[in-house]
C-alpha cells in the first residue's frame, strides 16, 4: 500500500525504538524459579478496619456537592500536578509496588518486571491524566471536547436507523501515537454523525466506589470518575 503520512511516522517510530528494543531482548534472561515472586517476600497492604467504612463513605459524601461545583480551571490545575507527581514520584512509586510484588530491585535478571511496573503504574496514570488534561483545556477553550480524528459511516440497508458511524479516537496526537505505536483505538456509535457532549452532560456528581484492578496498578478510573463524572471516589486498592 502506499506510504501515507500516519503510516510513514509509525515506520519512523517503529524504525527509532527498534535499537532499545533489541538491546533489551539480547540482555533478557528469564529468571530462575527461586527468583520468582512469592507470597512470603510480598509486603501486604494493611486492612481497613471494617467498623471504619460507614465513616469514610459519610465523610467522602459530605464533599461530593462541593467537588461537583469546583471550577474546571481548577480542575485543570489539579491535573497538572498529578502529571507532575507521576513524574517526580515513580522512583518511589516503583519502589513500593516491588516491595508488594516482591521484586528484587537489585537482580538485573527481574528488570522486565520493573519496567512492568513503570508501564502498568506511574506511566499508564499520567497518561490517562494527561489525555483528561488535555480534553479539558479544550472544552475551556471550545466549550467541547477535542473532535474525533475522522469517522466513516457503516450502512444499516434497508433501515436508516441502523446505520452506525466509527469514529477513530485514538492516536490524538504525537505523544498518543508514541505511546501506543502502531494501535488505533475507535468507537462505534449510532446514527450517521457522532455528536459532541458537554461536560455537564457528563459531570453528574455523586459518589462511587472504584475497585483496583489486579493486573495494573494505576488506578485511571479514579480520574475518570472525578474528573469527567464529578464524582468523589472511595478506592479499595487490589490486595494482592
Amino acid at each position: 500500500r502506499p506510504l501515507t503520512k500516519t503510516r510513514t511516522l509509525r515506520l519512523f517510530l517503529l524504525l527509532l525504538l527498534a535499537p532499545f528494543c533489541v538491546r533489551g531482548v539480547k540482555s533478557f534472561v528469564l529468571p530462575q524459579k527461586r527468583l520468582a515472586p512469592t507470597f512470603s517476600n510480598r509486603r501486604m497492604m494493611c486492612d481497613t478496619p471494617i467498623e471504619d467504612v460507614p465513616v469514610i463513605i459519610e465523610k467522602t459524601a459530605s464533599k461530593a456537592d462541593e467537588w461537583k461545583d469546583i471550577s474546571l480551571e481548577t480542575k485543570i490545575q489539579i491535573l497538572k500536578q498529578i502529571v507532575k507527581n507521576c513524574i517526580e514520584y515513580q522512583d518511589e512509586w516503583l519502589k513500593i509496588s516491588q516491595e508488594a510484588r516482591g521484586v528484587d530491585p537489585t537482580d538485573p535478571r527481574q528488570g522486565i518486571a520493573r519496567a512492568d511496573i513503570l508501564n502498568v503504574g506511574p506511566g499508564l496514570f499520567g497518561s490517562y491524566a494527561n489525555g483528561i488534561l488535555k480534553s479539558l483545556k479544550c472544552i475551556s477553550k471550545t466549550g467541547t471536547p477535542p473532535p474525533p480524528k475522522a469517522f466513516r459511516v457503516v450502512d444499516g440497508g434497508a433501515k436508516q436507523d441502523d446505520n452506525h458511524c466509527i469514529v477513530r479516537a485514538l492516536p490524538h496526537g504525537l505523544l498518543e501515537m508514541t505511546e501506543g505505536v502502531g494501535m488505533t483505538g475507535e468507537l462505534v456509535l449510532k446514527g450517521n454523525k457522532p455528536e459532541q457532549v458537554s461536560l455537564a452532560d457528563t459531570c453528574v456528581g455523586g459518589v462511587t466506589g472504584v475497585l483496583g484492578a489486579g493486573n495494573f496498578d494505576a488506578p485511571t478510573e479514579v480520574l475518570c470518575e472525578m474528573f469527567l463524572k464529578g464524582r468523589c471516589v472511595i478506592y479499595k486498592p487490589n490486595p494482592v
